[in-house]
């Protein structure tokens, strides 16, 4: 997304080219895509191009709003967490409009381009060092999924959420290997099939 956005400042309609993108939207992209018309809500982990550092950008689309989760606000400034969202903010518009997501829908094409509101999520756990962010934004994804966002403690014990997602990703190879079924890591796009 970021490497589109400085040719989609120049021209909105680079976008028409970026299939993948797309795809993306309209559910053809993967195996687990869901066309965003049917959905609600759209999570979507984000590696800030300006440091090592992921957050968790949760798209409302109802509210039509980017939902941000920092995990590291002592040292990862909002500042930089809305320079790191912009372009999702400016090019999503577009991309729900080139889908065909406002049709019928009493929309104005004028409306519908808006850069989306961007809004911080507080009182998060935060992590105390440089190295745990993708777990924070593991379990803030998982809160969020399981509607118990509400439910988050106010800090995580990082060691333990890593030996369990360990553990978690060990039985699922085994059990893998154990029944013989296979996820086909050589998938083809549904457009394709």
């Amino acid at each position: 997304m970021r490497g589109l956005y400085a040719d989609f400042c120049q021209d909105k309609s680079a976008l028409k080219k970026q299939t993948s993108l797309l795809s993306y939207v309209i559910g053809l992209y993967m195996p687990c895509n869901t066309n965003w018309n049917l959905v609600d809500h759209v999570l979507i982990p984000i590696r800030m191009s300006n440091s090592a550092h992921w957050i968790l950008c949760h798209f409302d689309i109802q509210h039509m709003c980017l939902n941000v989760y920092n995990s590291y606000n002592k040292i990862v400034r909002k500042a930089l967490v809305l320079e790191a969202i912009k372009p999702f903010s400016d090019i999503i518009p577009h991309l729900l409009f080139h889908t065909g997501f406002f049709e019928g829908k009493g929309i104005s094409e004028e409306e519908a381009l808006k850069p989306l509101v961007v809004k911080m999520v507080p009182k998060l756990p935060q992590q105390n060092n440089g190295g745990d962010c993708g777990i924070y934004v593991i379990k803030y994804a998982q809160y969020f999924i399981n509607g118990m966002l509400n439910e988050m403690p106010k800090s995580f014990n990082v060691p333990h959420l890593r030996r369990n997602l360990a553990a978690q990703l060990y039985a699922y190879g085994k059990k893998k290997q154990e029944e013989e079924y296979d996820t086909n890591n050589e998938w083809v796009s549904k457009e394709m099939e």
